[in-house]
């Protein structure tokens, strides 16, 4: 079983259920684990690439103006989860495809391709103005301002949002390596909550981490 959850990420029952996403649904995304995979061939083997944000914001316009899934524009580099010595028809054939789904159908983050950065202006800002520090960054940016209240995310459009966090996040990485491999690694509501304590003394970081982690213990208590 699929659904979307409250950060409109899809979310999936078991690793089944990712796998039959992937291959009878659409392609899939995330920017936290900056994969992308999809369906390889006829026989439903998963390709996965290594696709950062910023990356998937180019294919995004390279969708957007030809018409075309995300993998048209790849070359080579990514991984085809396939036993390719083995006949098509032997059960183990899509092991490695299973594989992956099963250690990732958990991970929070996972979208269509088709809901990645839809608002225009945010794409121009990460194409055109963003650095490359702040590129570096941006995929961290995503998870804490998707996890932020409304209230807070009225105050700017979305590129607004995101010059914001990801210059404070290219700041505070050049003097807390600790907090941002925990960031990084924060990959459930629950070990989002828990930096609570550890919060850089950044005064813009602070102000949205602690919207969204009150926001979320506030779900929490709810449920």
């Amino acid at each position: 079983m699929t659904t979307k959850d409250r950060f409109n990420y899809l979310t999936f029952s078991d690793w089944n259920a990712m796998y039959h996403f992937i291959t009878s649904e659409g392609d899939l995304y995330n920017p936290f684990l900056n994969k992308y995979a999809f369906t390889y061939n006829n026989d439903e083997a998963i390709c996965v690439y290594d696709v950062t944000p910023a990356e998937a914001v180019e294919l995004v316009e390279q969708s957007v103006e030809n018409h075309e899934l995300w993998s048209a524009f790849l070359g080579t580099g990514g991984q085809i989860l396939d036993n390719d010595s083995l006949d098509r028809n032997n059960e183990q054939y899509l092991a490695v495809s299973y594989e992956f789904c099963k250690e990732n159908y958990n991970k929070v983050g996972w979208m269509r391709t088709d809901d990645f950065f839809q608002d225009s202006y945010t794409r121009k800002f990460i194409k055109y103005q963003a650095t490359d520090a702040q590129k570096k960054y941006l995929g961290q940016a995503i998870k804490i301002h998707d996890y932020c209240e409304m209230s807070i995310l009225f105050d700017y459009t979305d590129d607004v949002h995101y010059d914001l966090l990801t210059s404070a996040l290219a700041e505070i990485a050049e003097t807390d390596e600790k907090f941002m491999i925990r960031l990084e690694n924060a990959l459930s509501v629950e070990s989002y909550i828990a930096l609570k304590d550890v919060i850089p003394d950044n005064e813009i970081l602070r102000n949205y981490m602690e919207d969204g982690i009150e926001h979320m213990q506030s779900i929490l208590s709810e449920n």
